[in-house]
């Protein structure tokens, strides 16, 4: 039973600290935003995304859950964040900013 019990909190740790979170903010006006969303997760890297956008201020947010990478030195960051950012102003938006939700 305490075999379970430990293999399964190994589990959950995994599952939770096995990733990156990141939020991008972005302002302009978004068309669809699950073309977007779809497009992102296209990204090799990307487990999963999702994007809360407010009309009313024609700025949004991009919440990004990424596979993990060793930094090779502080303020670095993977390919996968550049191709992002080029895919945000290819889509007429103007990323704002970038950041690591640390757990």
């Amino acid at each position: 039973m305490l075999h379970l019990l430990f293999a399964f909190a190994t589990f959950l740790t995994l599952g939770v600290y096995g990733q990156q979170q990141y939020s991008y903010s972005f302002s302009g006006t978004i068309e669809n935003s699950v073309d977007l969303e779809t497009k992102i997760q296209q990204i090799e890297g990307i487990n999963s995304c999702k994007i809360k956008y407010k009309e009313e201020l024609s700025a949004g947010e991009i919440l990004l859950d990424i596979k993990p990478y060793t930094k090779q030195k502080e303020g670095e960051n993977p390919d996968l964040l550049i191709q992002l950012k080029k895919l945000i102003t290819d889509s007429g938006l103007i990323p704002v900013e970038l950041i690591e939700i640390k757990h």
